[in-house]
């Protein structure tokens, strides 16, 4: 075990885990993650009180959602200058707190006020703890703020998901310029307690899973029998979850899954040569078709289509019209999505994702749905069970819907489309592959299942 000894300024020597050395040399960027115990918010908050006795600076800490100074690191800076016997030297009100010699600790939430971080001026260093938590739109927002000559940026997270904006950023195949990123988990912090010890063994016996994850640092959103994890890992290791702007010159395709008592997802897509670029995802709960038309005009985009599924056709009892009808009477151009079996469709997604690109923002809600989409297991019979339906299936179905219409909209032939029609009223004539653009998409011989639904 090794330690840092810092003999700073109106300090006696303070004492950190060597593993949070870079803390004191320049860098933009700094990220430390891991499992539970390795001391990240420890180190950080020590170096940041130390910075601020050796000279002036301004410091903001800050999280995603800081309701009030509670929610802050606020007591945990206190803590630190109370360790090192600078109480006499940093003044803590209830909101900050105050260095004789003009260092100032401000505590925010990104998310919860946004304007406030916008009108901040002259940050030495931001920290972002608990990182996992902070969006794609909140992480934008905070790194232009912090524009100071020389500033830093530091991040302190135990990881969650592969998706997570700050995973993106420090972990994916590019991090930014001037960014350390650093594991640091128990094993390197000599002031973990033996008690912890003991209770991270003993996990690490009885669910090494949930070992990994709470005391290693790994990821806990994939789900066993997750049906798109290889494919989001790629799409994220490709740099294939970015910036996807809509281009106003395009038409705009929006696929759906219907729900009253569940959500209505879209995914809204445009075709760009051989890619599809999902440029936005929408969820509603208790909508109607007029009040979902509304929202979609407001997006202002020029749809081409709306793709519905098999349900779309069915009379409402209250209007006496199908939500099909409903939006093509107030002048939108639909279709329905042919009914094919559900491991048909999720067959057809997983050859389609290689050529996906989603917006990382107005895309975020979506993808966690489809990273969460999983097969339903009977542990007592040993079997699978299809998809489960929670939270997840809702995009994951339109997601599935969206696969479907591709084909459609790539190979638009009438002749293509009678022999889909004429297979699925029970007919053979449909060929055993789809042409799309450039590529085949080699259809099962149990693709299309007449004998079964998609549940809705």
């Amino acid at each position: 075990m090794c330690l840092l000894q810092i003999n700073a300024k109106n300090l006696t020597k303070v004492t950190i885990p060597k593993a949070f050395s870079e803390l004191f040399e320049p860098h933009r960027y700094k990220g430390y993650y891991g499992g539970r115990g390795g001391g990240k918010s420890f180190a950080a908050a020590s170096a940041l009180v130390v910075k601020g006795a050796e000279k002036p600076m301004r410091m903001l800490c800050c999280r995603e959602i800081q309701r009030s100074i509670k929610d802050s690191s606020k007591r945990l800076i206190d803590d630190r200058i109370r360790a090192f016997g600078l109480e006499k030297f940093y003044h803590s009100t209830e909101t900050e707190i105050r260095g004789v010699n003009g260092s100032l600790f401000l505590f925010s939430g990104l998310k919860t006020n946004p304007e406030a971080i916008k009108s901040m001026e002259g940050v030495d260093i931001a920290w972002v703890e608990e990182a996992d938590k902070i969006s794609q739109r909140s992480l934008e927002l905070l790194i232009p703020t912090i524009r100071k000559d020389n500033s830093e940026i530091w991040f302190t997270w135990n990881p969650v998901s592969e998706l997570d904006p700050v995973d993106r950023m420090l972990r994916g195949q590019t991090p930014p310029p001037d960014s350390i990123v650093r594991q640091v988990n128990f094993d390197q912090n000599p002031f973990f307690p033996d008690v912890l010890k003991e209770e991270a063994e003993f996990m690490r016996k009885q669910d090494p899973v949930k070992y990994a994850h709470i005391w290693q640092g790994g990821y806990n959103d994939v789900k066993e029998g997750a049906y798109y994890a290889k494919q989001i890992s790629d799409a994220i290791s490709q740099n294939r979850i970015t910036h996807v702007p809509h281009n106003p010159e395009m038409p705009v395709f929006a696929v759906f899954d219907l729900g009253m008592a569940d959500l209505t997802t879209i995914w809204f897509f445009q075709l760009a040569g051989g890619e599809v670029h999902l440029i936005d995802y929408y969820e509603s709960q208790y909508t109607s078709a007029t009040e979902d038309a509304v929202f979609l005009n407001q997006k202002g985009y020029n749809y081409k289509t709306l793709w519905l599924p098999h349900d779309g056709k069915a009379k409402q009892k209250g209007t006496g019209k199908s939500t099909q009808e409903i939006f093509q009477g107030l002048g939108f151009n639909v279709q329905i999505v042919p009914n094919i079996s559900v491991m048909a469709g999720i067959d057809a997604a997983r050859t389609l994702f290689p050529r996906c690109y989603f917006d990382s923002i107005k895309c975020e809600a979506g993808l966690r749905a489809l990273k969460a989409y999983h097969e339903d297991y009977n542990e007592d019979l040993r079997i699978g069970k299809g998809p489960k339906h929670d939270w997840s299936s809702h995009a994951s179905d339109a997601f599935r819907y969206l696969a479907v219409v591709f084909s459609l909209e790539t190979n638009t032939s009438e002749q293509s489309v009678r022999a889909m029609e004429t297979h699925l009223q029970g007919g053979h004539t449909l060929t055993q592959k789809l042409m799309t653009v450039n590529q085949e998409i080699v259809i099962p011989d149990n693709y299309f299942d007449r004998n079964s639904g998609i549940t809705p």
